[in-house]
C-alpha cells in the first residue's frame, strides 16, 4: 500500500510540472524595458587653458564656446554644460565662474543650486557655495531668477541669493577686485600681450599719419583705458596702426581672435570700412584674416574671429586697417580687451 501511495504522489508531481511548463510556453514574452531618458546633449566648447576632469575643475580653466562666449572657471569649481532646445545652459554647483558673451538671439542660462541667471550680452561673475549665490555684473545686464523672484541687475551691480532662496538687494560696487582673477586668467591664456592697453602702447606701435590721431583714451570697455584712432583723412591711404609687435604662435593651430570695439561717426564711403586684422609677421601676402568691416556708430561690441593658421606661420601681429576704396575715412574707433587664443587639442 505504501508503495502505491508513493507512486501516486510522484505521478501527480510530474503532471504538475508538465502543466506548469505548458503554461509558461503559452505566456507571451515580457515587454522590453522602457528606454532610459535621453541625456542632455553636451554643449560643445574648446579648451583654451586649464584642466577639467569630469565636472571638476582641477586647474583654473578658460573655455571658448561657439558664438563668441568665453567662460573662466576657478580651480575647485563643479561645472557642467548642455544644449537644451538650441539654448546653451551652464550649471555651476560650486565654485566661481566668469562669463563673457556678445549679444545672443536666445539668452544663455546659468543655473546654481539657489538661482538661475539669464544673460544675452554681458560680462558677469558668479559664485556658488554654502553661503548661497552671488552675481556681479561688469558690463551689460542680466536677470537673476528664483522662486518667487525675478530681478534685473546691470553694470557695476552685485546681488546675493541666500541658500533658502531669499533675495538680497542690488548693490553698487567697483567690480575690479572681484574680477581680478578672471582678467588674470584671460590675460595669461592670450598670446597677444597687453591687449587691454593697460600698459599704454607697450608691445604696440602707435604709428601716426598726418590726418589720423592714435592715442590712449579713458573711455574703456574694462580697466582704465583703451586705444583710440581718430580718422580725419582727406585722402585714400593704407592705414596699419596701431600694430602689435610680432608674437609667437603654434604653426597650424586653431585660433580665436576676439575683443571689443566702439565706433562713432565712421564715414568710409561705398564698400569701405575699418577692421582689426591678424597678419603673418612676414607680411599680408603670407597670411591674413580680418574681422568684419565697421562703419557708422555703435556702443561697445564684441567681435570674434576663428581660423586655422598655416603650417608655415610662426609669428603674427594684430593691426587696425581700412579698406582702400578711393574714399577718405572720418570718425573714431576705440578698441579694448583684445585677446588671441590657441585651442587645446
Amino acid at each position: 500500500m505504501k508503495r502505491a501511495w508513493i507512486a501516486a504522489l510522484l505521478l501527480l508531481a510530474a503532471a504538475g510540472a508538465l502543466a506548469a511548463a505548458l503554461l509558461l510556453a503559452r505566456r507571451p514574452p515580457a515587454p522590453p524595458a522602457p528606454p532610459a531618458p535621453a541625456a542632455a546633449v553636451p554643449a560643445s566648447f574648446r579648451p583654451v587653458a586649464g584642466k577639467i576632469e569630469g565636472d571638476r575643475v582641477l586647474e583654473r580653466a578658460l573655455l571658448a564656446f561657439p558664438g563668441g562666449v568665453e567662460l573662466a572657471l576657478r580651480e575647485g569649481s563643479v561645472f557642467s554644460a548642455a544644449e537644451e532646445a538650441g539654448r546653451l545652459v551652464l550649471r555651476l554647483d560650486a565654485g566661481e565662474a566668469w562669463l563673457d558673451l556678445p549679444e545672443r538671439p536666445v539668452p544663455l542660462l546659468l543655473r546654481t543650486p539657489h538661482a538661475a541667471v539669464e544673460a544675452s550680452r554681458a560680462g558677469l561673475n558668479v559664485r556658488a557655495g554654502p553661503p548661497g549665490t552671488s552675481v556681479t555684473v561688469a558690463h551689460g545686464s542680466v536677470t537673476v531668477a528664483g522662486s518667487p523672484f525675478r530681478q534685473e541687475i546691470s553694470r557695476d551691480e552685485t546681488i546675493d541669493v541666500a541658500p533658502d532662496g531669499a533675495l538680497g538687494k542690488p548693490l553698487r560696487i567697483d567690480p575690479a577686485a572681484i574680477l581680478a582673477w578672471a582678467r588674470e586668467a584671460r590675460d595669461r591664456a592670450s598670446r597677444l600681450p597687453n591687449g587691454g592697453f593697460e600698459d599704454g602702447f607697450l608691445g604696440w606701435t602707435p604709428g601716426r599719419y598726418d590726418e589720423t590721431e592714435v592715442r590712449l583714451d579713458r573711455r574703456a570697455h574694462a580697466g582704465r583705458q583703451s586705444a583710440l584712432v581718430h580718422f580725419n583723412a582727406v585722402r585714400d591711404y593704407e592705414h596699419v596702426t596701431p600694430a602689435s609687435d610680432p608674437f609667437p604662435v603654434a604653426p597650424g593651430a586653431s585660433c580665436r581672435f576676439t575683443g571689443y570695439v566702439e565706433f562713432a561717426d565712421l564715414e568710409v564711403g561705398p564698400g569701405g570700412g575699418v577692421a582689426l586684422e591678424v597678419r603673418d609677421a612676414r607680411g599680408p601676402d603670407a597670411f591674413s584674416r580680418s574681422a568684419p568691416l565697421w562703419s557708422g556708430s555703435s556702443g561697445w561690441r564684441k567681435f570674434t574671429l576663428e581660423f586655422e593658421l598655416p603650417a608655415e606661420t610662426r609669428q603674427v601681429r594684430v593691426l587696425l586697417t581700412r579698406v582702400r576704396n578711393g574714399s577718405p575715412t572720418q570718425g573714431r574707433i576705440r578698441m579694448d580687451d583684445l585677446a588671441f587664443f590657441e585651442f587645446h587639442p
